[in-house]
């Protein structure tokens, strides 16, 4: 009788043991299965990322380069179930939305530089942006938990960067601010306006350290160029939504000029009115440049530029930052301002950036002599572009004024979006567009 309860003892415990080897067996398949899931989705989820900033960063060329620079990163960079090119037919897509086709993506963006999608349009302050959406799909199928009835599954991952404005903020903007040039594309009262002396500023993403070359720009006070009293945080920053004069001598350009190097700016926009300040550029100017890194033996060198820099190599002035370093700064170009009798309103704090430029001089029929005249010192201008400037060296005397040379640039860091990016209407060379700048490409999901 016992012999015979054990005998039964141990089948019992044999198919216990079975039954638990085969699901323990199945957790192992499923475990394995979805782990290689999840790899995959990382990888996917990786392409779509840096195919939406690819092509991103061509919105400015137009929707069929931002497009074909997506497209031509997924075909480059295969996935263990995505090994082939870019294929719509079994469900990639990358698609350039821009506002001046009537398109784009919706978002809020705060102060601080964050993004939220609006895709529904429920926030009201959001608006449209140019974007990239890039959508890479790949068949899965699993090895082992196939056996458990799981199905062979389709991974899918959407990513969308945006393209805008840059507001640029901190100790890479110099209050150095240079006379615009009329640009009948974006406002149209300009058309046929006579060239001032100095424009077009031409821009370039070759590095140049020889100041008798025509491609490097000395900063010497003129009527072109002058200081500009912007705000910093010692002093209070303007609104988080718009902008604050500085009418003081407790600014940028005077804590620069004194040899301070460490100011914090605040952000700097178009839109933005300030005042141009007077003095002298030599050897205080310098010593806070030099304070904060933008030495000789650092700007004069063509490894640190080519490093900083990815370079289109046409001579166009167009580059992405790579990293950022002390000799590459941030210029702003303004025209003079209409006077506070005419836009009273201009004097205060302006939530928002003002609509049009309404802060302009606007003498119709004369805007050369009105908004394009020689800028001097304790002048009302509005600021209306941004660009990128890299101090190459100094040249010798007592004035040690920086040189080097302008940039167009996309930058990819965490800078601020600030607005939609200017489109070029049609008709306007690209090249007249692009003058902006400016532009900050952001990965918003």
């Amino acid at each position: 009788m016992v012999n015979v309860r054990m005998r039964d003892e141990d089948g019992a415990v044999t198919i216990i043991v079975a039954v638990f080897i085969t699901v323990l067996f199945g957790f192992v398949a499923l475990a394995v299965d979805v782990a290689r899931m999840y790899e995959e989705k990382a990888q996917l989820e990786s392409a779509t990322d840096l195919s939406a900033l690819a092509g991103a960063q061509l919105l400015w060329k137009g929707k069929a380069d931002a497009e074909a620079a997506g497209e031509t990163y997924v075909t480059e960079n295969p996935s263990v179930n995505h090994p082939g090119a870019y294929n719509e037919l079994t469900g990639d897509l990358v698609e350039a939305k821009r506002t001046q086709e009537g398109t784009g993506c919706r978002a809020d963006v705060s102060g601080t530089g964050s993004v939220t999608l609006d895709p529904d349009g429920t926030i009201a302050t959001s608006q449209l942006y140019d974007c990239v959406e890039s959508t890479v799909q790949s068949p899965f199928e699993f090895l082992f938990a196939s056996v458990l009835g799981f199905g062979d599954r389709t991974i899918t991952n959407t990513s969308t960067s945006f393209m805008g404005n840059g507001a640029p903020r901190g100790t890479q903007i110099v209050p150095w601010i240079l006379r615009d040039c009329p640009n009948g594309g974006q406002y149209p009262d300009e058309a046929g306006v006579a060239t001032p002396s100095g424009c077009p500023y031409e821009f370039t993403d070759s590095f140049v350290d020889d100041p008798n070359s025509p491609l490097v720009t000395q900063f010497e006070e003129s009527g072109l160029f002058v200081g500009g009293s912007l705000a910093y945080e010692a002093i209070g920053c303007p609104l988080p939504s718009g902008f604050k004069n500085v009418f003081h001598d407790n600014n940028t350009y005077m804590a620069l000029n004194r040899g301070d190097a460490a100011y914090v700016p605040c952000r700097v926009a178009p839109g933005q009115r300030v005042l141009t300040r007077g003095g002298s550029l030599g050897a205080q100017l310098k010593t806070a440049l030099e304070g904060r890194g933008a030495t000789t033996a650092a700007c004069a060198n063509e490894a640190a530029f080519n490093s900083a820099l990815s370079r289109t190599g046409d001579g166009d002035g167009f580059v992405t930052i790579v990293n950022r370093n002390p000799c590459l700064v941030q210029v702003a170009f303004a025209v003079r301002a209409a006077p506070a009798s005419r836009v009273p309103d201009v004097d205060d704090d302006v939530a928002g950036t003002p609509t049009g430029m309404q802060a302009q001089v606007n003498e119709p029929g004369f805007p050369n002599a009105s908004r394009f005249s020689s800028l001097g010192n304790n002048q009302a201008i509005v600021i209306r572009r941004l660009a990128w400037y890299y101090i190459t060296g100094y040249t010798s005397g007592s004035q040690s004024a920086p040189i080097g040379v302008y940039l167009r640039a996309v930058d990819n860091d965490n800078s601020i979006l600030n607005g939609p990016m200017d489109v070029c209407p049609v008709g306007v060379p690209i090249s007249e567009c692009a003058q902006h700048g400016i532009y900050i490409v952001k990965l918003v999901n």
